[in-house]
């Protein structure tokens, strides 16, 4: 299964009557729209607020997201604002989680021409459906999938944000652990950059980005973020984490409060 939509859904966003829909998440700096497999997927603040299929109708913010009294936005294709406006709040109110904000505002800021990362994807996972399941991996995710455009390298970057979010499970150990597992099997190598190809495609073809493929991509690469709120923080991030894995080879960037990556 690999990140690519079908040709009769790009021709719905571009043509037909998800027209409306798509310049309007173009527009729209909150909101991404990812590609997976024959699908379309717009999120706001990491949250799925939009799944959109060639031959089926879009679906829609679920239910788990409303509290008591709200009701679920519908979705009109000559206003799709409204709906992305209401599901947006929705998803607010449900959950304000800093890190999530960090994220997209990281994406955004790092798509242009100056930037020397280029973020092309967000929250990807590889896929292991046809592995036995004796034989997956433990799964995990890649907060932003970058290009950096002076060498071509494939960059899969994990953004902490505070050293909370940095322990225990899912902390920065945890992910170094499964990602080099995954690193280490050349299938997954050669899905990950076939994928990330065929995202560019997609993305440009649908007015998304402007960035030229690259003839050959380069190394893939993991590297970290870490967003934080005050230089004590940052001494103790550097203390407990970069410093050990800077000796493994692994960066870690810093976001300052425009978050530009540095």
């Amino acid at each position: 299964m690999s990140r690519k939509l079908s040709a009769g859904l790009i021709d719905r966003l571009l043509k037909a009557d998800y027209k409306k829909l798509l310049n309007a998440i173009r527009k729209d700096q909150e909101l991404s729209l990812e590609i997976r497999d024959k699908q379309a997927i717009v999120y706001h603040h990491k949250k799925k607020i939009l799944t959109l299929c060639e031959s089926k109708e879009a679906v829609l913010l679920s239910d788990g997201y409303l509290r008591e009294n709200q009701v679920k936005p519908t979705l009109d294709l000559n206003n799709p604002s409204k709906y992305l406006n209401e599901a947006k709040e929705i998803v607010r109110s449900h959950s304000r989680q800093m890190e999530f904000m960090v994220q997209q505002n990281i994406a955004k800021s790092n798509q242009t021409q100056e930037s020397k990362y280029f973020v092309v994807d967000m929250e990807y996972a590889f896929e292991q459906i046809m592995i036995a399941v004796a034989d997956r991996l433990p799964q995990t995710k890649v907060d932003l999938v970058a290009i950096e455009k002076e060498t071509n390298n494939i960059i899969l970057f994990e953004l902490k944000y505070g050293l909370v979010a940095c322990h225990g499970k899912s902390g920065v150990d945890d992910h170094y652990d499964k990602i080099e597992k995954f690193l280490a099997r050349e299938d997954f190598c050669a899905q990950l950059k076939s994928d990330i190809a065929n995202i560019i495609d997609d993305k440009n073809s649908l007015g998304l980005i402007k960035f030229e493929k690259p003839k050959f991509f380069g190394d893939i690469k993991m590297k970290y973020i870490f967003a934080y709120n005050s230089d004590l923080v940052l001494k103790k991030y550097r203390n407990e984490y970069a410093n050990k894995y800077e000796e493994k080879g692994i960066e870690t960037l810093y976001v300052d409060t425009r978050y530009i990556l540095k």
